[in-house]
């Protein structure tokens, strides 16, 4: 008996850290478009693609730059196959730099569970190479990062802990 009861107990510690630990399931997408541009010359990396349901962090030195007019800056995702916006900054012309992470920030920035597949960047009115910097500026250096993670349960996980509470359950009725 008390064999069983400690193996009803491994698995079900188990189940449980397995649940856990799926929610870090991440993917790092590495800039690959130009580093400098703006929406006449598509700012946009597409990529083989991986299921995700927020951004966690941007890094690196990527950056926005108004140029002196009010514009409103959108950072899209390619999701299952149509561009959406998850973020935006509208900024009043001030002519500052502002860092992608701090501009479309603070993380995470989430939306609907899909399948990622490209990121584009976007300025309205287009002001001229409204982003710079992608592969490292005078603001931050290094390649700019987008850091993707996932809070949906691999079907194993799941499966792992319904096999964990149907043990629990099995054991209550027994006795």
């Amino acid at each position: 008996m008390r064999t069983t009861t400690k193996f009803s107990r491994a698995i079900v510690t188990a189940s449980v850290l397995a649940l856990m630990t799926a929610a870090s399931a991440s993917a790092d997408v590495v800039w690959a478009g130009p580093s400098d541009g703006d929406s006449s010359s598509p700012m946009e990396t597409t990529f083989a693609g991986f299921t995700a349901n927020q951004i966690v962090g941007i890094t690196g030195g990527g950056y926005l730059h108004d140029h002196g007019n009010p514009t409103t800056f959108q950072l899209q995702l390619l999701l299952n196959g149509t561009y959406t916006t998850v973020a935006s900054f509208t900024s009043t012309g001030d002519y500052v730099d502002r860092l992608l992470m701090n501009a479309f920030g603070p993380a995470p920035i989430s939306f609907a569970s899909s399948t990622v597949t490209g990121i584009r960047l976007l300025d309205t009115p287009e002001v001229g190479n409204g982003y710079h910097g992608m592969y490292g500026s005078n603001l931050a250096s290094g390649d700019t990062t987008f850091q993707f993670a996932s809070a949906v349960p691999e079907p194993g996980t799941v499966s792992m802990l319904g096999a964990g509470l149907g043990l629990l359950v099995y054991r209550r009725f027994r006795k």
